[in-house]
């Protein structure tokens, strides 16, 4: 279940940027897209160390390791603390060209709450 929380929290994470910057100039000026804002590429190498933690880390308390699974749980938070740069990112519009990134009337989102 955490693995899925974390792929959705990182896509609405996304769409919920676009829709608090990108909202109220739609129409007006060119936008970008939601896709627009993340780098799937640069973020799905988390998603597999992360997953990859998790099934690693099962098989080891199935077969009684450890320090093994302590192993697995560092690469989790390591996985996990990469996810979360990608979000954050996403909140910066780090990804977004520049052209792109705020149109007049656009306002930049906080890194942590939505502004509206």
């Amino acid at each position: 279940m955490s693995g899925l929380v974390l792929a959705k929290l990182y896509k609405i994470v996304a769409f919920l940027t676009w829709l608090e910057t990108y909202g109220p100039v739609m129409g007006r000026a060119p936008t970008p897209r939601v896709q627009d804002l993340v780098s799937e590429a640069r973020a799905s190498k988390w998603f597999v160390i992360y997953y990859g933690a998790v099934w690693f880390g099962t098989l080891m308390l199935l077969a009684g390791q450890p320090s093994a699974f302590r192993v697995a749980a560092a690469m989790m938070i390591v996985g996990i603390v990469g996810i979360v740069r990608e979000v954050i990112r996403t909140r910066r519009l780090a990804d977004v060209a520049n052209s792109l990134r705020l149109p007049d009337g656009a306002c930049a989102p906080h890194p942590l709450f939505a502004r509206n």
